[in-house]
């Protein structure tokens, strides 16, 4: 069924979602980066994910994958 998704409709989708996350002001937003994460191999990239949630809700504002 998802092979006959093109790249230009999932590019479109992706704008509109960026579009819509940055009027989203309901309440704060983490956006985390998950491209280079591997929860199976690295179980560190979860616990690091938890920490960046707990950040967050703390009022920190710096996620950085370094730490």
């Amino acid at each position: 069924m998802e092979t006959g998704i093109t790249p230009d409709y999932l590019s479109l989708l992706d704008s509109f979602y960026d579009e819509w996350l940055n009027a989203f002001d309901m309440c704060p937003v983490l956006t985390i980066r998950s491209d280079d994460l591997d929860y199976v191999h690295q179980p560190k990239h979860l616990e690091t994910v938890v920490e960046w949630i707990q950040d967050k809700l703390a009022g920190k504002e710096i996620m950085d994958l370094s730490n």
